[in-house]
């Protein structure tokens, strides 16, 4: 390389990107996914680039005129006349020729756009820091994202050859590899693997189904394993939630805890139980008015700090959106949003979700389908995996063709990037309104005659309304 490129200064970089496109087309795609016009440190420079990546995606032709028509179109001439644009890009130095060190130039030219990122993102960050009405860890994680951005916007992206690749995958193999988080239930992890790494899993259903019901017992479950886990409660309080995990651990009726109507008994209970609470790698966090962001910078504490695996979030509609104009794009906002944070910090995700009303409204056993997604296209297409939980009893179905379902809840993975979709029934029971691994055993004796009522048995979501 010549000392005279080693000492080109950025703006002579721009302006020898710009004119080497104009006059090769390849030129284009070899830095087209490396540059951005906001990379540009010339306004006018950047109006050019905008043009040009304008009409390459339209695989339109690329010199002087039609860039120039392109620019007005766009309103980027500033002003100025056809005449006086065309002139800047005439006297434009460049590469008539080829495009020799193209990419050192296109490099050159996103380091010094970086280098003024770092001062901007430094300069939030003092400002922030300064305040002090920010928590630390929220400010560093902040700047971390912006950080990771910035880099992701700048960083080439290539086809790779299927033996390096393979490599890749060998050595991954051969590293010591992490523990599987267990979803709580053995026959549920032969089918989907256990909650893996990067994924995002939904578990949706109708209300009163037991959703709040499975994802306290299959954190309770991974926990008492040594699983590390995190629980975002959303829609129930401190005091609700901390009387589910009570509940479940130790067989003391929920109803009881809720009304706080214990013996003394069990009030001597919940004192014995607080050692080993205490010794349950689960961090909680609880709180109605979250965003995306402030989910991700959670768990990032938690992956760092106590090396959590899973967190379970308890539910969607809870999350605070950001502004799309409309529900789907609300939706799809938070759901792709979750599932990257799942990608970049290598977790699993587990989103707890409600199904429509359509469920009710037609006829049959009313076991949930795809379609039954609110906003199913966003939710059904960002996750590996989807679980609907479905109780027949609660719909007056006593027994089918595995015999009773009395106390059943089925877990029917419906969706599974991961492996086959099946159904796993489990044992539901509403008195501490937990589930359990082991599917209900009934003889069929015992099955309760149906009463007159026209609605079915409630659980205990009911009893206790929330």
């Amino acid at each position: 390389m010549t000392e005279a490129v080693e000492s080109v200064s950025v703006p002579e970089s721009e302006a020898y990107i710009l004119r080497a496109c104009l006059w090769h087309r390849d030129a284009i795609s070899e830095v087209s996914d490396v540059l951005k016009p906001a990379h540009f440190y010339n306004s006018f420079h950047a109006d050019v680039w905008t043009a040009i990546l304008s009409l390459y995606a339209e695989g339109l032709d690329i010199d002087q005129p039609t860039v120039v028509t392109r620019m007005n179109s766009l309103g980027l001439l500033r002003g100025e006349t056809f005449g006086q644009v065309g002139h800047r890009l005439s006297v434009m130095q460049g590469d008539l020729l080829g495009k020799r060190n193209i990419m050192f130039h296109a490099l050159l030219i996103a380091q010094a756009w970086m280098n003024r990122e770092a001062v901007q993102i430094g300069s939030e960050a003092v400002a922030l820091g300064s305040d002090g009405t920010e928590d630390g860890f929220d400010v560093a994680t902040k700047m971390g994202k912006r950080i990771e951005e910035a880099m992701e916007g700048i960083a080439p992206r290539r086809a790779d050859s299927y033996g390096s690749k393979e490599a890749e995958e060998l050595e991954r193999m051969d590293a010591p590899k992490k523990k599987m988080h267990t979803s709580g239930f053995p026959a549920l992890d032969r089918v989907i693997g256990g909650y893996q790494r990067g994924d995002l899993v939904i578990v949706a259903a109708r209300p009163a189904m037991g959703k709040s019901s499975f994802a306290t017992s299959c954190v309770i479950e991974a926990v008492q394993q040594g699983f590390p886990t995190g629980l975002f409660s959303l829609e129930l309080n401190q005091s609700k939630m901390q009387a589910r995990l009570f509940s479940r651990t130790s067989g003391v009726p929920l109803a009881a805890i809720v009304r706080d109507d214990l013996t003394a008994e069990q009030i001597a209970k919940r004192h014995e139980s607080l050692s080993e609470a205490a010794k349950m790698p689960l961090w909680i966090r609880y709180d109605t008015n979250i965003t995306v962001d402030d989910i991700r910078a959670e768990t990032t504490r938690m992956v760092n700090r106590h090396g959590v695996g899973c967190v379970v979030i308890d539910q969607l509609n809870w999350i605070k959106p950001p502004k799309a104009g409309n529900r789907d794009g609300e939706v799809g906002a938070i759901t792709r949003g979750l599932k990257q944070m799942a990608l970049q910090l290598d977790v699993c995700v587990v989103l707890l979700h409600q199904l429509n009303r359509s469920v009710e409204t037609r006829g049959g056993d009313k076991r949930p389908k795809l379609s039954d997604l609110r906003d199913s296209g966003n939710v059904e297409q960002d996750a590996q995996v989807v679980i609907f939980l479905y109780r027949p009893d609660y719909y007056g179905i006593t027994e089918d063709d595995q015999g009773s379902t009395i106390g059943a809840v089925d877990v029917i993975v419906e969706k599974n990037s991961n492996g086959p979709t099946e159904t796993v029934r489990l044992r539901f029971v509403g008195e501490t309104a937990s589930v359990h691994g082991d599917a209900p055993q009934w003889n069929p004796r015992d099955i309760p005659k149906p009463d007159n009522r026209t609605e079915p048995t409630r659980d205990a979501d009911e009893v206790a309304p929330f």
